[in-house]
């Protein structure tokens, strides 16, 4: 089976690129794969494995990328990333994997900021949620309406899914509400990530008493990310010096956290390092006792972070909603949303009293990990769906041909052609094409 595969690729600061090179060598030994890419400075190592594309979004090869089984496209809530994927696949039907379910930051970023095209934003908020979603897409150009509100009422989900064949979920909840709206042939896998074994977690063993625990925070740190509110909680709690906080990667306004950790007296505390490489972040993970991973709102997506924290056997406390709301309880330390600063607290005091039982929590994560998140697992049924996919795929191109011959025929025939000629050409179509 030959697959065009649409994606980020490293270095590209996102997790989706680090995805799609962890499900690589699965997915090269079940299908011919090609990927293709429009950023001009990516690891050519890739290279060595498989063959990848340059594209310009003016400049498109239709020809190479239609005469293939099938093309797969990675849509998630950043249009730098997404934006010219997303473009490709409303004039080439293939299968969407949903990295987000709330995609509001996505087209908003694509027609407000890039695009400054506030008719066609209106238009589409239109077409899915009527004259109130029109309303409110004119109130969210003004900036009278936030973007996380305009996600939770307004997702536009059905925008990034037009001309789908197919569409790939993460999370449970993701794929039961697509699949109940029965416009797609829908399929949940579960993200897929890499452990390290249990091994690692019997050498690095965290001991029991420490001058002072480290907290970890990681990844690409927007507001949503809860980081104003774990600064409150460790600022307020009266135990704080037997913590210190080390936040990577970029964050939405990095002045303004220092001006907040300055103001709380937590500069002796807490650490923004910004971006740092991979090896230091596997470091500090390595060297963590645990992990803060806290979302609200959250657009519906699986966490990527979240299963880098287990792959180390790495206690991690979570906002009980979206995605995380599916994990077992004995795999995470949950938070409620409404109630951060007092659940942070009552987990800060926990963990000091019995830091091994949340290294329980832990092990419990990294062997949910193994069992449910094998990268290779995940190519092969990815695969399957894929195949799935082609086969409405055909189906579709069919049904097209058959609509358009029958109007032809209509045209020259006094008589329209019959249900019953019509079904024995479609049947004969889709014998030419199965």
């Amino acid at each position: 089976m030959k697959i065009n595969w649409f994606s980020p690729l490293p270095p590209a600061r996102t997790d989706i690129a680090e995805y799609t090179v962890r499900v690589l060598p699965g997915l090269i030994k079940n299908c011919q794969l090609e990927l293709w890419t429009d950023q001009t400075i990516y690891d050519r190592e890739i290279s060595r494995c498989v063959k990848v594309n340059h594209y310009q979004i003016d400049q498109m090869p239709w020809s190479a990328i239609n005469h293939i089984d099938i093309n797969i496209y990675h849509i998630g809530n950043n249009p730098d990333f997404h934006g010219n994927i997303w473009q490709i696949s409303c004039r080439c039907p293939g299968i969407v994997v949903l990295h987000d379910l709330k995609l509001q930051h996505f087209f908003g970023g694509i027609y407000r900021e890039l695009n400054q095209d506030k008719v066609g934003y209106i238009n589409q908020m239109l077409r899915y949620y009527g004259i109130e979603g029109a309303l409110a897409a004119e109130k969210f150009w003004n900036c009278e309406l936030s973007t996380e509100f305009m996600a939770e009422y307004y997702p536009l989900t059905p925008l990034a899914l037009k001309n789908a064949l197919g569409v790939i979920c993460h999370g449970q909840q993701t794929y039961q509400q697509l699949k109940q709206e029965n416009l797609w042939l829908t399929g949940y896998l579960p993200l897929p990530y890499p452990s390290q074994g249990q091994s690692l977690i019997q050498e690095t063993e965290k001991a029991t008493e420490k001058q002072f625990y480290q907290l970890i925070i990681f990844g690409y740190i927007g507001v949503n990310r809860c980081l104003e509110l774990v600064l409150d909680s460790l600022a307020s709690f009266t135990q704080k010096q037997a913590f210190r906080l080390d936040i990577y990667g970029e964050v939405w306004d990095s002045n303004y956290l220092l001006q907040k950790i300055n103001s709380l007296n937590l500069n002796n505390l807490v650490t923004l390092h910004g971006f740092v490489t991979e090896a230091k972040l596997e470091t500090a993970l390595a060297n963590a006792d645990l992990a803060i991973n806290l979302r609200y709102p959250t657009m519906g997506e699986a966490s990527g972070s979240q299963l880098r924290i287990w792959s180390h056997g790495l206690p991690s406390l979570v906002t009980k909603i979206g995605w995380y709301s599916e994990l077992p309880e004995n795999t995470v330390g949950y938070v409620t949303v409404g109630n951060e600063i007092a659940d942070l607290h009552q987990h800060f005091s926990q963990f000091l009293h019995d830091p091994q039982s949340y290294q329980t929590i832990g092990k419990n994560g990294q062997i949910w990990l193994e069992n449910n998140h094998s990268p290779e697992s995940y190519a092969k049924a990815l695969v399957d769906f894929a195949q799935e996919a082609c086969q409405k795929r055909y189906r579709y191109a069919a049904n097209y041909f058959i609509e358009k011959v029958g109007k032809e025929i209509s045209y020259w025939n006094d008589d329209k052609i019959s249900d019953l000629e019509l079904k024995s050409l479609a049947e004969t179509i889709h014998f030419l094409t199965s």
